[in-house]
């Protein structure tokens, strides 16, 4: 009885600590309902300027997420967000400039990687084959780098910021699980599971992500197990309503590489090198043992033994990449490529885009742009992997994810930005493992006797 009433007033704290945020949602789903699309947009924009005001990091943050979430939707109800995504991360830039002596921007040092990357592809922009689509996708980048991790750090201030993390990820799951029941069309695409997302691959990029994150948080702050088990039961549920295959996989590694101690270090990155390598002959082997096991239909065994058109997609990019090796067409250069070829591919089995972030890249920005992507990328592993344990197996789930799909390679997806929130998590909480409990423990103790948060200690550091 005392645990339900602890329950209840923990649900109502949170509500209340979040009410802003919950009004503002409420707003732009009745906006999307009932006025047209542009109209929907620009009430979201408007309304977003009153939560700004609020200057409260964390719900700037939050509405942020969820605005890059909603625009993946192909729910009529939810199609302003693609217009409104645009004025609310210029919106929250401006908020950044206009706070920039408040809020902890020197210390976005994944934003200062990035620079060298992002000024080149600024210059390359009048080679670029689409000059206004190209402008607008690099700014993207541009910000998207700059406002997530800036206010992700604003908002540790807060101890109990990490925690709703967990809260929020686990929520769009519950609330994808909810409607599956109430209202499956809502929430499914050709016989499968898409959650709130626009299609099932997107929810499995959205749950390898979703993942390795509340996993790292739960553990760090030492959430009961039954609480765990809530947010893996989510995580499992959508997993395999979903039916990702890649997801599955992702998932699978990063439990392997966290879980090994040997796998942590030098070993970890020879035997990851080894399983990638290995790939495609496992993938060879894989349609054999499904099919032992009754599992074909599942699995979607045509198009694993097809190899989902991937290859085709994969064929067909080395082959445009001869013609922009070195300086590329210019952001979202690749989209139209595919799009223009797309009756020819659709001919050959595929249907979609480069399913590989990496020659996305390439393709867009050229062999140049690639090598100072991955300069940036590599330089932000490596002072994460200076903070946290945790780092190469998260880093492991991520090079397999993005070398099926070509999410690391745009901006204003729901995904890139998750992806910013797992490496400021990584950089700036202190995340520790079950092994380095003691000094964590230690080091939490004197914080506390000093009336600090162990955030909040991280952010002077």
């Amino acid at each position: 009885m005392s645990e339900s009433l602890n329950l209840r007033a923990r649900i109502y704290h949170l509500v209340a600590e979040y009410k802003a945020l919950l009004l503002l949602v409420t707003a732009w789903f009745l906006g999307g309902y009932f006025l047209p699309v542009t109209a929907a947009a620009g009430v979201a924009v408007v309304v977003y300027l009153f939560l700004l005001q609020r200057q409260n990091n964390s719900h700037i943050l939050f509405a942020l997420l969820l605005m890059l979430l909603f625009s993946d939707s192909r729910n009529y109800s939810l199609a302003f967000a693609i217009q409104a995504k645009i004025g609310i991360v210029v919106l929250t830039f401006l908020y950044l400039l206009l706070k920039r002596n408040e809020l902890p921007i020197r210390e976005n040092k994944f934003f200062f990687y990035m620079i060298p990357f992002m000024v080149y592809v600024f210059i390359s922009l009048p080679f670029a084959n689409d000059f206004f689509s190209a402008f607008q996708k690099s700014t993207s980048y541009f910000i998207i780098y700059l406002i997530v991790p800036t206010l992700l750090l604003a908002a540790l201030k807060d101890a109990s910021f990490n925690k709703h993390i967990v809260i929020y990820l686990g929520l769009i799951l519950l609330i994808g699980l909810v409607l599956m029941v109430i209202n499956p069309p809502f929430v499914m695409l050709q016989s499968r599971f898409r959650g709130l997302l626009g299609n099932p691959n997107g929810l499995g990029i959205f749950i390898t992500l979703a993942f390795p994150i509340g996993y790292m948080i739960m553990d760090y702050l030492k959430i009961s197990l039954q609480w765990r088990w809530v947010f893996y039961g989510l995580i499992i549920s959508s997993l395999i309503l979903c039916g990702s295959r890649t997801a599955m996989l992702a998932c699978g590694i990063f439990l392997l590489f966290n879980s090994v101690d040997m796998l942590r270090g030098g070993v970890g990155l020879i035997v990851f090198a080894a399983l990638i390598l290995s790939y495609e002959f496992a993938l060879s082997q894989l349609p054999v043992i499904i099919l032992a096991l009754n599992l074909g239909e599942y699995f979607r065994i045509d198009t694993l033994m097809e190899g989902s058109g991937r290859v085709v997609a994969w064929e067909f990019a080395w082959t445009q990449i001869q013609e922009v090796f070195y300086f590329g067409g210019g952001f979202d250069y690749t989209n139209g490529l595919y799009l223009k070829f797309y009756d020819y591919l659709s001919r050959l089995g595929h249907q979609g885009n480069a399913h590989n972030s990496f020659l996305t890249l390439w393709l867009d920005t050229g062999i140049i742009g690639l090598v100072l992507a991955l300069f940036g990328l590599i330089r932000s592993v490596i002072f994460c992997w200076s903070r946290s344990s945790y780092t190469l197996p998260f880093i492991y789930t991520i090079i397999f994810s993005v070398n099926f799909e070509s999410w690391l390679a745009a901006s204003l997806n729901p995904f890139t930005s998750l992806f910013l929130v797992a490496l400021s998590l990584l950089a700036f909480t202190g995340f520790y493992q079950q092994g380095e409990a003691e000094d964590g423990a230690e080091e939490e103790s004197e914080g506390e006797e000093l009336g600090q948060s162990p955030s909040s200690r991280a952010l002077k550091a």
